[in-house]
């Protein structure tokens, strides 16, 4: 066992934890908590932590990431969640012949012992190292927030240990969320054994250098990167990698996008994440002042409808005009040929023509935006292309066919 451990901590010593923690330490640093921060001072954070604390360590012993092998061993796919609305987009390549996939997210269950002894050695063995990095950023470590990074750190060591015997029987790993922690330090693990790595872009980054942190925390997208390849959507998404990155950066488009409905008259409007609290409030507002003038609005969220204590995120059909501030689904949408009006403050509007900033509500009808010339070709900036055409770049990419 210790020889094991040894052997596997000759690769682990090498991680960049401020690359695995970025978009975490981020969040916490951005968040603004309404308790005391300090780890014995609220009982019920405290027993939150404690439930946290036995669940890691379950399914470090008694569970496994899900693989869906494939005969033919080209690539190694590593996905850590499963949200619905990135989902098509994966799947698309994930159906890939010669492709097996690692599922983080969905877990069968496995006794590992050795997964989580390795685990416990590697944590404090490299604990000055991620110590460091809490440190740097004004995290204390006997604090929820540093316990809770403690969690994250120890579930993606023991996640990489299981999977790391896997990754020499093969050429190609390909991560579709790269910023995610143990995606990060599977693909830093790749890198040093010269397995060719992958990011496959799953959302655009796009950020402000200055203002609230929800702006702000989208670098993270490009400051965290570690593949040596990255393959993104379009020209837009290029620059920031090739600026932020020393990958070499291809466009392979998108290959998978909502499906286009007839265009209905009225509105849709796009929310943002619910930390995005400035930005939703404005678009409510305006989807209230529009239901005034009696023109159909369309309420569509990610990931949680805050109107309504329900599952379902699309109140409404889609409809040929849609507002929006910086969410990637307006840019989909865009290039599908819908006329996509942004806020003044949408991060869209550093990149692209000014003349989407939505100015008044009352001209929001389709008399008026009918008859104005909307300028499409905008979007291809963002998404150059879609379909079957951007699986034949990724395979042209991955299996080396010139």
């Amino acid at each position: 066992m210790f020889n094991s451990k040894k052997k596997i901590f000759n690769y682990f010593k090498y991680l960049n934890f401020n690359k695995i923690l970025g978009y975490d330490i981020a969040v916490f640093k951005g968040l603004k908590n309404k308790t005391k921060n300090h780890l014995f001072f609220n009982i019920i954070q405290l027993c939150i932590l404690f439930k946290n604390l036995l669940g890691t360590i379950f399914r470090s012993i008694f569970t496994y990431p899900e693989i869906k092998y494939s005969k033919n061993k080209k690539i190694f796919y590593i996905r850590s969640q499963s949200i619905s609305y990135v989902m098509p987009h994966s799947i698309s390549y994930e159906k890939i012949d010669g492709t097996t996939v690692c599922l983080i997210s969905k877990r069968v269950k496995k006794i590992n012992l050795r997964a989580f002894f390795c685990g416990v050695y590697l944590i404090f063995k490299l604990k000055k190292s991620w110590i460091k990095v809490l440190n740097n950023n004004g995290i204390n470590f006997y604090s929820v927030n540093g316990f809770k990074i403690f969690l994250i750190l120890f579930s993606s060591l023991s996640d990489s240990i299981k999977i790391f015997p896997l990754l020499s029987k093969y050429s190609n790993v390909v991560s579709f969320q790269e910023c995610c922690q143990v995606e990060n330090m599977i693909c830093q693990i790749a890198n040093l054994i010269n397995i060719k790595t992958f990011a496959l872009e799953h959302g655009m980054g796009t950020f402000k250098l200055k203002g609230p942190y929800w702006q702000r925390i989208p670098l993270r997208t490009y400051l965290s990167s570690v593949c040596k390849n990255v393959l993104c959507w379009g020209k837009f998404s290029k620059s920031l990698f090739s600026k932020y990155t020393n990958a070499n950066v291809y466009i392979i488009g998108k290959s998978s996008l909502p499906k286009k409905t007839k265009n209905l008259n009225g509105v849709t409007i796009i929310f943002q994440h619910q930390n995005w609290k400035a930005a939703n409030k404005k678009l409510l507002d305006i989807g209230a002042n529009l239901e005034k003038i009696n023109i159909p609005v369309s309420y569509w969220f990610k990931g949680e409808n805050f109107l309504e204590k329900k599952n379902k995120t699309r109140t409404g059909p889609l409809r040929k005009i849609v507002l929006g501030n910086s969410s990637n689904l307006l840019a989909e949408l865009g290039y599908l040929g819908l006329q996509v009006y942004l806020l003044k403050n949408s991060v869209f509007l550093e990149f692209i023509n000014n003349s989407l900033i939505l100015l008044k509500i009352e001209k929001i009808n389709s008399q008026y935006l009918g008859k104005k010339k909307y300028p499409k070709y905008i979007w291809k900036s963002f998404i150059e292309c879609t379909g079957s055409e951007s699986i034949k770049r990724y395979k042209k990419i991955l299996f080396n066919n010139n």
